[in-house]
């Protein structure tokens, strides 16, 4: 195929953005190309030159995209419960895989490194991470504890 025979359907700011109308595109059957995506997403600051990210299709499916790329559909997203999106990694048990986990935390005081270092950050006017915390998290299912650490 020649470049000349494709043409553009959709200008989007972001790489993502023409990754899913490329997506899109191409489960109704149109082949579909993201142009300037790598260049835009290296240099992001070429976006408005560039025209933004643009996908491209055949001349012969150029209406029956923009069709495609126009429809609402986000009435088919209020349908689908919450109950049904996949979990967080973070909220899945590693030793049975279930997801009714709960977290809680144990000890939650401050320790004399945490003033320690709230003093030095004072003192110097520089912002340090104060504390990491650990959570705590329990498998309702299986009953099986962990432990996370996060920075605070």
């Amino acid at each position: 195929m020649h470049p000349s025979d494709l043409t553009v359907a959709a200008s989007f700011t972001y790489p993502y953005e023409a990754d899913f109308a490329k997506a899109l595109l191409e489960s109704h059957d149109v082949d579909a190309w993201v142009l300037d995506g790598h260049q835009i997403q290296t240099r992001w600051h070429f976006s408005g030159a560039l025209g933004g990210v643009k996908v491209s299709v055949r001349r012969e499916d150029l209406v029956h995209a923009k069709q495609i790329l126009a429809e609402d559909r986000s009435e088919q997203l209020e349908t689908i419960p919450e109950s049904a999106l996949p979990a967080h990694p973070d909220e899945v048990c590693p030793s049975c895989g279930g997801t009714n986990v709960i977290s809680f935390m144990r000890n939650s005081r401050i320790s004399g490194r945490t003033w320690l270092g709230l003093l030095i950050s004072l003192l110097i006017t520089f912002i340090v991470p104060l504390r990491t915390v650990k959570e705590d998290w329990r498998c309702r299912t299986c009953s099986w504890e962990w432990e996370m650490e996060r920075s605070r």
